[in-house]
């Protein structure tokens, strides 16, 4: 009797159903298709370099004299051991930013190399002319062309930059104090007036967000450095990484925010490559 009666309710709808071209479809039926787009775009706009892009965030922090290290993640001390038969050398140090602290060649500073500074910021320039005063510091940028820019004097000065996207959304808060226009060199520029004579042991980048420009001002097949260090968040590797390989480099240290490259001893330009595998391999022609 019971179950009688409640067939002769009128039915209702449920509540979780949508109009499709005039016909009531429920929500439910209507989410593997939603989900199945969602994939699809997401699949659609990553790139297939960022497949083997490592998430992992570096796990050497910062010991200073416990570990005798300056650079952000310890990174000189892979670079000491890189130079170890090498008890003098020369390097140029783009964005050198404190003469000692996070700072990638001070450890070599400190064993008798001798190289060039670049540090558009003034504070930075003059306290890097006090403490390391054998070494050559020139108040310029380097960039992809020469001329003139902004420069973007942060309250932190180790994130002042010349990239206005990123002074302007500067991680943790941090402001902009200040700002001026500075003269803008190209690494050929640089290379071709204080490594004539000289051949560039390492070259070391960390500029803010314009790494891969500064990478681009340069003549390759002029100017090679043996080892380059340079800074590649995530939004910059995926250009880096293969932009060097094609230029005769191939990447022999990698904590996921700075990586090492060495000079194969072929310019190039080589072909774009397939995988970071590839890129791990030094060049045989």
């Amino acid at each position: 009797m019971i179950h009688e009666r409640l067939l002769e309710l009128p039915y209702k709808q449920p509540r979780l159903r949508m109009k499709v071209f005039n016909k009531n479809i429920s929500i439910f039926d209507f989410l593997p298709y939603i989900f199945l787009r969602i994939q699809r775009q997401y699949k659609a706009r990553q790139s297939k370099w960022k497949k083997w892009q490592n998430p992992a965030t570096p796990v050497l922090l910062w010991h200073g004299e416990l570990l005798d290290t300056h650079s952000q993640f310890g990174e000189d001390i892979i670079l000491s051991e890189i130079f170890r038969n090498q008890p003098l050398g020369h390097f140029l140090d783009v964005g050198a930013n404190h003469p000692k602290v996070l700072n990638n060649t001070y450890k070599l500073y400190k064993k008798g190399w001798r190289g060039v500074n670049i540090e558009p910021g003034k504070k930075m320039f003059e306290l890097i002319q006090a403490v390391r005063p054998d070494d050559k510091t020139l108040q310029i940028g380097v960039g992809k062309n020469s001329g003139q820019a902004t420069f973007y004097e942060m309250d932190v000065d180790s994130i002042s930059t010349f990239n206005k996207k990123v002074a302007h959304n500067s991680q943790y808060g941090k402001k902009i104090i200040g700002s001026n226009l500075v003269k803008i060199l190209t690494l050929a520029q640089i290379f071709e007036a204080e490594f004539t004579e000289l051949h560039c042991d390492l070259l070391s980048i960390d500029v803010e967000g314009d790494n891969f420009e500064v990478l681009q001002g340069n003549d390759w097949n002029r100017f090679r450095p043996s080892y380059i260090i340079i800074e590649m968040p995530e939004e910059e590797r995926i250009e880096i990484i293969p932009y060097l390989y094609q230029q005769g480099y191939f990447l022999v240290y990698d904590n996921s925010l700075n990586g090492i490259f060495k000079n194969s001893g072929f310019p190039g330009p080589h072909d774009h490559p397939e995988s970071l595998g590839q890129c791990l391999i030094p060049h045989s022609k």
